[in-house]
């Protein structure tokens, strides 16, 4: 729960699956309720006729399995004799979002053939969406049975999914081949992740049965795009969540800097020449280049998601390289980048980093509010401070949110730099302030470890880990709209220009600050 909610999910309940039987599911029940954790709404039996076959990375996708409407029919008897329908409809019940914002009526629709069937599958919808907010027209093809491109393309997409197990049949298919090499060769735009960054290697070294683990290998020709191999493995060579930073350009016209993806293939590529990377990865073990860029082909192995650039598009694709240098004349309110985490997770020197870059990339001045700076900038010592407005009632918390919201209301950007989760009113009286603002927040988190050695070294104050380590574990409220930087091994530069990356697609459009209650008035 505390993973959930570090990443703004709000678990609403809990439904057990393979439950070996009552008691066994009344044991869950009692142990969800003795934590103070999410209600057990439910626990469906063991039932081994609606198992899902798997192959080597999961579940056998939709299109390939025998689930028919007898087996979902199955399902939705078991759903219904087991689980408490009616209170899992009464905990989730939000107002309905609104659909995805229509392409704007002066850009041009583009064509995106995106390869779609048994052999690429892997694709996130709101990936399509924010594709078809920003102007593409999407069209489908199939590698493996037509021999043709959609008729003229501005770019191919080809996501991921299963080219070992269809390696004959891709192969077979030379036409389509032909078809995307004569497009790259042109200077076509290609973007592809991981099943379809194999398939544009000269040849892919699988299992002669199709499946890439049984059977005797071979290398089966693919589009030689790439001067490459792409060679199936016997186990699994990586898999997770990861930080990219493009050092060869976003694909598709992408207004992006970073971005966030997953990783999950059991092969690897051999590159046969050097080729440009397409970006850096990061993940727990440090950051390291990865892709190809060649021309106008991108491809590599992580799955990106960039869903949340269609907001972004509906506002008018405003980025901040086009947005201006100064509030425009009518515009109420300035820019708030609430910092929001433990102490020792890296908030002031991000913040730092932060003042630096909008100045340095954008011409863009700031100032960096924190309760540290407020306390070392009032005369006397922080307890007469303290003592004072102990005697007055006003709470210390109220006077950064009133600096931060007269700053921003003035049209100033402003950083703040806040352990917001301390109280629930601190929350609501910030948001409150806050009403009309632009504000990006920011989950400032750091790994237990990391954060523990960078609280005992401490020398500005006296460390306090069990304080520090009681933040990171306890106090964390998701706010609406969040952003998570991890600064366990990535660089304050980087962890910058993700946030100001993740600012730029919003531009002067981000949302305010808008109450829980609010939600239910609308």
């Amino acid at each position: 729960q505390q993973q959930a909610a570090r990443h703004g999910v709000r678990l609403a309940g809990v439904i057990a699956n393979n439950a070996g039987s009552p008691r066994h599911a009344d044991i869950l029940r009692q142990a969800l309720e003795k934590a103070g954790l999410p209600p057990l709404l439910g626990a469906l039996p063991r039932h081994e006729a609606c198992r899902i076959p798997e192959r080597q990375l999961g579940l056998l996708p939709a299109a390939e399995s025998d689930c028919d409407t007898v087996w979902t029919d199955r399902l939705a008897e078991l759903a219904e004799n087991h689980v408490d329908l009616d209170r899992l409809l009464a905990l989730t019940r939000r107002p309905r979002p609104l659909g995805p914002p229509l392409p704007a009526p002066r850009q041009r629709q583009r064509r995106l053939a995106v390869a779609r069937d048994e052999a690429f599958c892997f694709y996130y919808r709101a990936n399509e969406d924010t594709l078809r907010a920003r102007g593409w027209e999407i069209v489908p093809f199939s590698p493996l049975r037509d021999t043709a491109l959609p008729p003229q393309p501005d770019a191919l997409y080809l996501g991921g999914g299963y080219p070992e197990a269809f390696a004959a049949q891709l192969s077979a298919n030379t036409a389509m081949r032909s078809a995307i090499r004569n497009f790259a060769a042109a200077g076509g735009e290609i973007y592809a992740e991981c099943g379809g960054y194999m398939y544009l290697c000269a040849g892919l070294e699988a299992a002669a049965e199709g499946h890439g683990l049984d059977g005797e290998c071979r290398v089966w020709p693919m589009c030689g795009v790439l001067e490459a191999t792409a060679r199936m493995g016997q186990g699994l060579r990586s898999l997770g969540y990861r930080d990219v930073r493009f050092t060869g350009g976003a694909p598709l016209g992408l207004p992006l800097e970073t971005c966030r993806g997953h990783e999950f293939h059991w092969s690897h590529i051999e590159l046969h020449r050097p080729y440009a990377p397409l970006y850096d990865v990061t993940d727990r073990t440090g950051t390291r280049p990865e892709g190809v860029h060649h021309g106008n082909v991108r491809a590599g192995y992580v799955h990106l998601y960039w869903g949340g650039l269609a907001d972004a598009a509906a506002g008018g694709n405003m980025d901040m390289e086009t947005a201006p240098a100064a509030p425009a004349p009518h515009s109420p309110a300035g820019q708030v980048i609430l910092l929001n985490g433990p102490s020792s997770a890296g908030k002031s020197t991000l913040a730092r980093a932060l003042q630096e870059k909008l100045l340095a990339d954008h011409g863009r001045h700031s100032i960096i509010l924190s309760m540290d700076d407020l306390l070392r900038a009032c005369p006397g010592r922080p307890g007469a401070l303290l003592q004072g407005m102990a005697a007055t009632g006003l709470p210390l918390t109220a006077i950064l949110h009133a600096a931060t919201a007269e700053a921003a209301h003035a049209g100033a950007w402003v950083i703040v730099d806040h352990v917001l989760g301390e109280r629930p009113d601190w929350i609501d009286d910030l948001w409150r302030r806050l009403r009309g603002i632009p504000v990006l927040p920011v989950q400032v988190c750091c790994e237990l470890g990391e954060l523990e050695r960078r609280e005992k070294g401490r020398t500005d104050r006296t460390p306090d880990w069990p304080h520090a380590a009681r933040q990171a574990r306890d106090i964390h409220a998701p706010l609406p709209g969040e952003l998570r930087i991890d600064t366990s091994c990535t660089s304050p530069e980087h962890c910058a220009a993700r946030i100001l990356s993740a600012l730029a697609l919003h531009g002067k459009a981000m949302p305010s600050p808008t109450l829980e209650e609010d939600s239910h008035e609308a």
